[in-house]
């Protein structure tokens, strides 16, 4: 599954490089940017691709251990998220209305995957919460997350390192 992800994204990035350039598809520089000179737009399509394919094919002939209505869950709200970063690539949308997504998604994510009440800290210590404030909590870290790499995409390639990292780690 790692490899095959691998080469989808790394095919899908080339193919949307190319398409960014015809269609003149580019993130232009600004105060917030990291980079100095516009870069092509779209190379989330080949991420998502990437990840999504085939790990969703692997999960499949897991789902009994994964339960199918988690995966379901989990790649409707990957889905929602996808689309809001393609929009943005395609027409710029506002921060605002990205944020609000972001944080309506993050919430209908952990309503519906049920998020534990008890959450680890460290140490095998962990502390139990009320559900409306676990609710709170993990949507902020979920935003939180999202944010993180949307900050380190425009690093050159830091987000994709970060995620094979943490996809090791797991």
């Amino acid at each position: 599954a790692a490899a095959s992800s691998f080469l989808v994204a790394a095919c899908v990035c080339s193919v949307m490089r190319v398409v960014s350039s015809k269609y003149r598809l580019f993130d232009k520089p600004n105060e917030r940017s990291l980079h100095s000179k516009p870069v092509s737009r779209l190379g989330g399509i080949g991420v998502v691709l990437g990840t999504l394919g085939p790990c969703g094919f692997a999960a499949y002939f897991d789902s009994e251990r994964v339960g199918f209505s988690a995966l379901h869950t989990w790649f409707a709200g990957a889905g929602v998220l996808a689309a809001l970063g393609l929009a943005d690539d395609l027409k710029s949308l506002s921060a605002g209305l990205r944020f609000l997504i972001q944080i309506g998604s993050a919430i209908a994510f952990t309503i519906a995957v049920g998020l534990p009440t008890q959450n680890p800290i460290v140490g095998g210590v962990s502390i139990a919460l009320p559900a409306p404030l676990a609710i709170i909590l993990w949507s902020v870290w979920i935003v939180g997350v999202i944010n993180i790499y949307n900050f380190m995409d425009g690093m050159d390639g830091l987000a994709a390192i970060q995620a094979t990292l943490a996809g090791f780690a797991v």
